[in-house]
Parts: C-alpha cells; structure tokens; sequence
C-alpha cells in the first residue's frame, strides 16, 4: 500500500472489531474451561466441547481479521458469513442479554459494510 492509498477508516474499524470478536471468543473459551474445572455438577465433555469449539472460531475469525487487516479478498468473503451469524445468534439473545446483543449487532453490521465496501471498491479498479 502506497502512502498515497490510505486504509479506508471503515475497513480499520472493521479489522478491530474482529479481532475483539476473536478476542471475545477466547474468552468464552476460557470461561467453559474454568466452568469445567471448577464445577460440580457439569457434563465434562460437553462443556469441554462447547470451549474447544469457541477456541477454534476464536482463531478462525483471528485469521480473518489478520487477512482483512492485509486487505486479502479471501478474507472479505468470511468476515461476512462470520457477521451473519454471529447476527443471528445476536437476535436469539436480545430477550436475555439486550446490550450484547445490540453490540453484536452493531459490529455486525460494519463490518457487513466494510466487507461490501471493499468488496465495491475493488469491482470499480478493475473496470
């Protein structure tokens, strides 16, 4: 990248807000771990299961945002799958956890943008 083609604000915006969700994967990853050992009456395997599957997101979707932070296009592609669902799940849990989910939604919805922006941007250079 020349000095004369700056990052777009939204696509690091959105290159944060990714790494925050990976981030934020690990930590539940962390906590069914700590739930596993500390509690009495867990179904061990099922709580270590929950926790290595939210490891693995917590790094696919660091992967992500190392490959949008890049500006690779194959990164473009699953940081929008990822927002849709993480959209989804975001939609489940407003009776429970409003604020959230509303945060999740929020950050869904620019990185969403920053995908399709870039996504644009790129269709009109090669024209």
């Amino acid at each position: 990248m020349t000095s004369a083609e700056r990052r777009d604000p939204l696509d690091l915006l959105a290159t944060v807000l990714l790494a925050l969700e990976a981030a934020l994967l690990v930590a539940v990853a962390a906590a069914y771990v700590a739930y596993a050992a500390g509690g009495e009456d867990v179904e061990l395997a099922a709580t270590l299961g929950i926790a290595a599957f939210a490891l693995a997101m917590g790094g696919s979707v660091a992967f992500v945002a190392r490959g949008f932070a890049r500006g690779a296009r194959w990164s473009r592609g699953a940081a929008l799958t990822w927002q849709v669902l993480q959209a989804a799940a975001a939609a489940v849990m407003l009776g429970a956890l409003p604020m959230l989910a509303i945060a999740l939604l929020v950050a869904s919805a620019i990185v969403a943008a920053a995908a399709m922006r870039a996504s644009a941007r790129d269709a009109q250079r090669e024209d």
